[in-house]
């Protein structure tokens, strides 16, 4: 059996921790091709190691906090190597490190140290063969993975080895660890692991983390959430992207075409059966679960007919470009269209944006509605059975909560309701219980 195993942050945070992946590496038969993530924290209040690294790159014109942040960063992955007892020394590294992220102008090599260091650690400890994944992982000139290339790539490298340590996260544009190197979107390792299990034709894809796999929603704010046995790969989607922070959104992409599942497992609880993610599921489920996004702002240009102006959404759209605003959802009527975006550094541009819709659309009016959430329902195929759609509207108005917006259509996989920020615990809680309770 030939599998692909990503290991999380939070399975790497310290030696006892990485003791325990060892045990299910070594317990796992057949070739095996280990993705591996940078430290994450060992505790509550303590420090990613790629946000240190992140960190000290920002500071690097500031000596005593540059030299603060990294030697917490050497500390960490020594205190590593200390406590797996390895015969090996990566002082040479950190020093290279240190001195390319002072003269480096990409906040990007910073940010996949981690993730190398990690790996070179996890193969010395496996006694594996590592591959930088600057020699798999390539991304062009613009920043754009090149799914095929790299395919091709991991393909070569790992065809003669029953197994191999691949850092996640990072790649690089060019032949050679001196060319630039490209980040994924954080928890972009997911992604990483995805590609890896394609170009290897892995059986399956294990993403190991810390806990037993997906829930009908946040158990912080529903208490009687519900494990997921199983998932669509669609179904992922819509809850990884609007906030169900289990898995990266994106990693179903090279899966899909090969039918190879993803089995979301925790690192410690081994033996629980975790969630399944696989092409389709039975039609008998679903309603799959419940996230939502909060902090969004909501932008209404109103024109008359403006939806006959085939330009519209297309002018619009770059003007939230020009300021690198992520689009997180868009609706359009006859005379309007709204589009939703994260509040993150809005404040910052707001009055300049307004005036670039002006002068380019020249609408009769431009609505900034603030503290929006946006709540969703997934499932499989909603459109067949619709018994849902009074108990998550009762939820919502029985407790005279006012929707801000609605799109059911668009998609049959999941039903979108805008409230206010502080509405948004409330209404999960509500729909969950109406639902699944």
């Amino acid at each position: 059996m030939k599998k692909t195993l990503k290991f999380g942050g939070t399975s790497l945070a310290s030696p006892e921790t990485i003791k325990l992946v060892k045990d299910i590496i070594n317990s796992t038969e057949g070739s095996k091709y280990i993705v591996v993530s940078a430290p994450g924290k060992r505790f509550k209040d303590d420090t990613k190691v790629t946000d240190l690294l992140i960190g000290s790159y920002n500071s690097k014109n500031d000596e005593p906090q540059f030299c603060m942040l990294f030697n917490k960063i050497s500390e960490r992955f020594k205190t590593i190597i200390e406590g797996l007892k390895l015969p090996i020394s990566i002082d040479q590294d950190l020093s290279a490190i240190k001195a390319n992220i002072k003269t480096s102008t990409n906040a990007s090599y910073a940010a996949s140290r981690g993730e190398y260091l990690m790996g070179k650690i996890m193969a010395e400890y496996l006694s594996l063969p590592f591959i930088d994944s600057v020699n798999l992982i390539k991304f062009n000139k613009q920043g754009i993975f090149n799914y095929n290339k790299s395919a091709k790539l991991i393909e070569t490298f790992t065809k003669k080895l029953p197994g191999a340590v691949i850092p996640g996260y990072y790649g690089a544009c060019g032949s050679n660890g001196s060319t630039k190197i490209f980040t994924f979107t954080r928890s972009g390792s997911d992604y990483t692991g995805s590609v890896v299990a394609a170009a290897t034709n892995s059986e399956v894809y294990e993403n190991w983390t810390d806990v037993n796999g997906f829930l009908t929603a946040d158990p912080k704010i529903a208490e009687n959430a519900k494990f997921i046995e199983e998932l669509s790969f669609r179904s992922l989607r819509d809850l990884s992207y609007m906030g169900a922070g289990v898995l990266h959104s994106d990693c179903v992409f090279p899966l899909v075409n090969r039918n190879i599942p993803i089995i979301v497992k925790n690192t410690f609880n081994p033996d629980h059966s975790g969630t399944k993610i696989v092409e389709s599921v039975a039609p008998s489920q679903k309603i799959d679960g419940i996230t939502g996004k909060k902090n969004l702002i909501k932008i209404v240009v109103e024109k008359s007919m403006l939806k006959s102006k085939l330009k519209a959404i297309s002018q619009l759209l770059s003007v939230l470009k020009k300021y690198n605003l992520v689009l997180e959802h868009i609706l359009a009527s006859v005379d309007s269209i709204s589009v939703v975006i994260e509040e993150k550094y809005f404040s910052c541009i707001e009055q300049d944006l307004i005036d670039d819709i002006n002068r380019i659309l020249e609408p009769n009016n431009i609505i900034i509605k603030k503290d929006i959430a946006i709540i969703a329902v997934a499932g499989n195929d909603l459109t067949v059975n619709e018994n849902y759609l009074p108990k998550v509207f009762s939820a919502i108005l029985e407790n005279h909560i006012k929707i801000r917006m609605i799109d059911y259509g668009s998609s049959k996989s999941n039903i979108l309701i805008g409230v206010q920020n502080t509405d948004f615990e409330t209404v999960i809680k509500n729909i969950h219980k109406s639902l699944f309770e």
